[in-house]
């Protein structure tokens, strides 16, 4: 069985794309991954539906997740480096940039 991070590579590979976040709607990785490419800027803000339980950031910035939507800082739950993957949200998350 392969890690996150591996499996991530290869769905990001299949797309041919260089960056992006793995994302899936259970904490332990195990259902219903969906791909994001890297959005132009850190500043765009993506909605999450359905809301996630654990990610894999594959691209080469810090990406913030959040409860609930739009990105607002009040609803930050997470910041995940580059390379990391991450399932210790304290609520679902349903956007990031």
């Amino acid at each position: 069985m392969s890690s996150p991070v591996e499996a991530c590579r290869r769905a990001l590979d299949d797309r041919e794309v260089t960056e992006g976040i793995c994302t899936w709607t259970d904490t332990n990785y195990s259902e219903n991954m969906e791909v994001h490419p890297r959005p132009r800027s850190t500043d765009v803000c993506g909605e999450l539906n359905p809301t996630i339980g654990s990610v894999v950031n594959l691209t080469k910035e810090t990406r913030l997740f959040y409860a609930f939507g739009k990105c607002r800082d009040e609803n930050l739950q997470a910041e995940v480096a580059p390379g990391v993957e991450f399932n210790e949200f304290e609520n679902p998350v349903s956007s990031w940039r």
